[in-house]
This record gives C-alpha cells, sequence and structure tokens, in this order.
C-alpha cells in the first residue's frame, strides 16, 4: 500500500452519483474535494479491512473492485456486496467503531480515505453533502435487501443472472463505457460467496449460461454475451438502483441547490 499524489478529484465515481442527484452545490462539492485529497493505491488480494478492526476512518472507492464480507470459524464465507467506484466503506465508523465485516481488493484499487469524524463537521457545516451521502448509504441498503431476496427465493440461474444484470447497470450509472459494463474480475469461487452456493454448484450454473450464450469466461474475466436475455432470464426489475428525485418538501427545507 503506497500513498499517491492527489489528482483532480472533479469527476470521481462519487462525485457523478452526487452531480446526477442534482441536490448538492458548488460549496457541498469544495467540502467532499477535502475529504477526498488523501488517497491510496492498494494492489489486487490486499485486505483494507479487517473483520474486528477498530474502524476510525470512511473510504471511499475511486477506483478498482472489491468485497465486504463475513467469514465463519470454519472458513467459510458469506460476500454481502461488491464494491465499485463511488461506493463508501465504513459510512458509519464515527458510531459504530468496529467493524463486524472485513473488505478485501480484487483488482488494483485507489481509495480515499478521511477521519470518520469528519462527518461530524460535514453534517454540521454541509447539510447538503451529509443528506446526500446519507441518500448513498439508502440506495446500498436498497441492493442489500434485494441480495437478501437474491440469494433467498431466486433459483440458482436467475441468481447468477440477476447478479450480472446489477453489476452492468451499476457500471453504466457511473459513466463506465457501455463496452466495458459486462466485463467483471470475477471468479466462479466469487461467485459461489455471493450467491450463496457450493463452487459446484456455481460452476454448474455459470455453465448453464454459458450453453445459452448469455455469459462466458475469458482473460481471467466474465464476459456477459446478451445483457437482455438474461435480464428476461431472471425477471429483472431495475427500480431498485433509479435514482429518485429529491422529494419537494426537503428541498424546500434545504432550499435548491446553488
Amino acid at each position: 500500500m503506497k500513498q499517491l499524489p492527489t489528482p483532480d478529484a472533479a469527476r470521481s465515481p462519487l462525485h457523478t452519483q452526487l452531480d446526477d442527484l442534482a441536490f448538492c452545490d458548488d460549496s457541498d462539492f469544495k467540502t467532499l474535494d477535502g475529504l477526498l485529497e488523501r488517497r491510496q493505491e492498494f494492489e489486487a488480494g490486499q485486505w483494507v479491512v479487517l473483520e474486528d478492526d477498530e474502524l476510525d476512518r470512511t473510504w471511499v472507492v475511486l477506483s478498482g473492485w472489491a468485497i465486504r464480507f463475513k467469514t465463519f470459524e470454519d472458513g467459510r464465507r458469506q460476500i454481502l456486496e461488491i464494491l465499485l467506484p463511488g461506493d463508501i466503506i465504513g459510512l458509519y465508523a464515527v458510531m459504530l467503531r468496529r467493524a463486524d465485516f472485513g473488505v478485501e481488493t480484487l483488482t488494483r484499487m485507489t481509495l480515499a480515505a478521511f477521519p470518520a469524524a469528519a462527518l461530524i463537521d460535514v453534517s454540521t457545516r454541509a447539510p447538503r453533502l451529509a443528506l446526500a451521502l446519507g441518500w448513498l448509504a439508502g440506495q446500498g441498503e436498497r441492493r442489500l435487501d434485494e441480495q437478501v431476496t437474491r440469494v433467498g427465493r431466486r433459483s440458482a440461474t436467475e441468481r447468477m443472472a440477476h447478479l450480472f444484470v446489477e453489476l452492468y447497470l451499476r457500471q453504466r450509472r457511473i459513466g463506465v463505457e457501455r463496452s466495458e459494463c459486462g466485463q467483471f474480475p470475477l471468479t466462479q469461487v466469487i461467485l459461489a460467496d455471493i450467491l450463496g452456493m457450493s463452487h459446484v454448484h456455481a460452476n454448474r450454473t455459470f455453465r448453464s449460461l454459458n450453453r445459452d450464450s448469455l455469459a462466458t469466461f475469458r482473460d481471467g474475466r466474465i464476459i456477459l454475451q446478451d445483457i437482455v436475455r438474461l435480464a428476461t432470464r431472471c425477471q429483472f426489475d431495475p427500480s431498485y438502483l433509479e435514482q429518485p428525485a429529491v422529494p419537494e418538501d426537503v428541498q424546500a427545507t434545504l432550499g435548491s441547490p446553488a
């Protein structure tokens, strides 16, 4: 892990998401720039957070992929979510001081880190930004709800197809080129651990999608072949990923962005 020089933060994936929300003003983004000044680079396969670590900072993913997970004493692992650029790790670290999850990088990553206590100042000095970050946390909660539903009630093929469509759409929403949105640095072991399957079952399920020309594995990456048919296969409803307008009463309370 090494310290990096600070690049221009103007259009980080987090900025893109908040800008699309049309809720923050220039002073909010200036405050956000200050939070993202300190950056670090991690290689693939490194730990960012260890389970039961003391959390004294909040991380923002600027590039790369990671997983957030919980493990059992016997080594089994449940991946809770896949972290993409624009996602936040430890948003509530100022209140919850110990991690009940681990975070490991899947690819080389760049992350911004700031003291967790800085969010206390943000909540008073930049309430619009604080509320927008809370909105992002709410979006993460909606994805986690869908993850529980996906693992609990969908068939194996539906689970995998649903995850693939979600990852495709999440990348589209942070500005990844359409030609690259259907490529994931995921192994079948990772798929098994996020979808609640045995590794053998995950392999068999992926082969089924491959036989139907829906997805393939090439050069260490999963490549989607037909996103429309994948969405149809799992009856994908994108509403949980959609960005609702800021309610008018909230806008009225805080005023329109400058």
